[in-house]
């Protein structure tokens, strides 16, 4: 019944991808909205080159070259389900870059149905890299076909043939197809993290993840089950999955939740099939930590500038801090907002995902807050 609801979730979330006739996924300029004449033409294509990850694990990952100021893809391979599964990846390294030196790294999820560069073009954290000098890498989940090959080539549900988004998605849960073929992210997410830490290229302490709706449960998943590596996450539409109830955290990890309070996707609310509880509600995802990090105080709560009165939108962050007041949970109630990532673009009708705020870009609130975590 659980998949049932998950796949029924998924597929309103491929829904609005498919309306927006996105570009060739090999177009980095191409991830959002197929260019209309009057557009620019999409950005060439990313280096295919490096850095390449070796199969997987007894060899581990190995780097063959990296490059600087543009954005790059690699490549990883695995064994799912009997299956050689070649993985896709890209990432940016700041042209500021200095040799010797170890930046901090960003993952940056995408949603379900969707695909790394439309994520990377609706966060638009490229630009936030070469600013701040962070490292982004935007891996693609897996896609499962019609005739049972997996594959992670960053393509489309309509492109593999199948019309469900649940089969374009991460294994952010026993229940989804994908982890239920056995394709393992949690493992490949720390790969990617290990390839650019080993490189001398990342600062193991300053590591994050940020995700958009089922990207946003799988930077979850991983800060749960490696908090020793996640410094903190940005969670844009994503909960907490009932499922991971019991996890004990070893340490802590800093926690910025983005939601809006209209999302009929993945509601404000939590998820709930028939009497089951699927996901919680946002609140309740942020008290869930708030009582696994020991925090008792009550929020301080600033309402952000109302910058664009015309979307309907007001944005109020909501920040919980420990007994040396330290902000570890921080939310951000996006009133009024839909399944969207504040200050991206309005990828579907209204109707369809809701509406985007515009009084703010959900990557910069993020890094932010994020900014000053690292681990000890």
């Amino acid at each position: 019944m659980k998949k049932g609801f998950l796949m029924l979730a998924a597929a309103l979330l491929a829904l609005p991808l498919m309306l927006s006739g996105c570009a060739p996924q090999d177009s980095i300029g191409g991830e959002t909205p197929a260019p209309s004449p009057e557009q620019e033409p999409s950005a060439p294509a990313p280096e295919s080159t490096a850095p390449v990850l070796s199969p997987p694990p007894p060899e581990g990952p190995r780097v063959e070259a990296f490059s600087i100021g543009r954005l790059a893809r690699g490549e990883a391979s695995y064994q799912y389900a009997g299956q050689q599964v070649t993985r896709r990846f890209y990432y940016y390294i700041p042209s500021t870059y200095v040799e010797g030196t170890a930046l901090p790294l960003m993952l940056s999820l995408h949603g379900s149905g969707s695909n790394a560069t439309m994520q990377l073009s609706e966060s638009r954290w490229t630009d936030y890299a070469e600013e701040e000098g962070i490292i982004i890498v935007a891996p693609e989940s897996t896609a499962l076909h019609a005739n049972g090959k997996i594959s992670s080539e960053g393509k489309l549900p309509y492109e593999i043939g199948q019309s469900d988004a649940s089969y374009v998605r991460w294994a952010a849960v026993s229940s989804d197809p994908c982890a239920m073929e056995g394709v393992d992210d949690v493992q490949y997410l720390s790969d990617l993290i290990d390839l650019f830490v080993d490189g001398g290229y990342a600062d193991p302490c300053r590591v994050y993840a940020s995700g958009l709706s089922h990207g946003a449960f799988m930077s979850l998943r991983l800060a749960l089950e490696h908090p020793e590596k996640i410094a903190g996450i940005g969670v844009v539409a994503g909960l907490l999955c009932a499922e991971l109830d019991e996890v004990a955290l070893s340490e802590q990890v800093k926690v910025v939740l983005i939601h809006g309070t209209q999302d009929t996707i993945v509601p404000f609310g939590g998820m709930t099939y028939g009497e089951t509880v699927w996901a919680h509600s946002s609140d309740e995802t942020a008290a869930w930590f708030l009582k696994q990090y020991g925090i008792e105080s009550e929020p301080v709560i600033s309402p952000l500038p109302d910058t664009d009165p015309e979307d309907g939108t007001t944005i109020t962050r909501r920040a919980y801090a420990d007994e040396n007041g330290a902000e570890q949970v921080v939310q951000y109630v996006v009133e009024g907002g839909g399944h969207t990532w504040p200050g991206g673009t309005q990828y579907a009708p209204v109707s369809v995902c809701g509406v985007v705020s515009r009084d703010a870009q959900a990557s910069e609130l993020i890094w932010s807050e994020l900014k000053t975590a690292a681990k000890q």
